[in-house]
C-alpha cells in the first residue's frame, strides 16, 4: 500500500554506483523505527565501509510489519498477510 511505504536512500545513487543494497527490516519494525538512526545503522555501515564510495542502500518499509509485544508480533501478525 503506497500510503504506508517509506524508502530511505543512504549514500549516493548515480552513474558511479557499483553496488546497491536493499534492506528490508523485519518483524517488530514499524514507522516509528525509521526516525532516528537505529534502523538504518546496518545499511549506513555497509555504505560507509565501501572505500570506493560506490555503494548505495535503500532501506525499505513497504507495508505493515508485525509489531507490538513479542506474542502479538511473532505468533499473530507475522502469520497473516
Amino acid at each position: 500500500m503506497i500510503s504506508q511505504s517509506i524508502v530511505e536512500l543512504i549514500g549516493t545513487y548515480d552513474r558511479n554506483t557499483t553496488s546497491v543494497i536493499t534492506y528490508v527490516p523485519g518483524t517488530t519494525t514499524n514507522e516509528a523505527s525509521f526516525y532516528g538512526c537505529g534502523l538504518q545503522e546496518l545499511a549506513r555501515r555497509l555504505v560507509t565501509s565501501d572505500e570506493s564510495g560506490g555503494t548505495a542502500a535503500f532501506v525499505f518499509k513497504g507495508s505493515e510489519f508485525p509489531d507490538g509485544d513479542p506474542y502479538e508480533a511473532f505468533l499473530v501478525e507475522a502469520k497473516s498477510d
